[in-house]
């Protein structure tokens, strides 16, 4: 069972590194992770 749950934690962190995402010990703090992504992201469009 356990063999199992170790699989299914590697395959969980191999798709998220594949998505671009690092687990929360080695990267920065979420706060960095969401000004960054704000930063990247283009401004609002007016709606009018």
């Amino acid at each position: 069972m356990r063999k199992q749950e170790e699989r299914l934690q590697r395959q969980i962190a191999a798709a998220a590194k594949a998505a671009g995402h690092v687990p929360y010990r080695r990267g920065p703090p979420r706060e960095a992770l969401i000004a960054r992504r704000k930063a990247q992201e283009p401004p609002p469009q007016p709606e009018d």
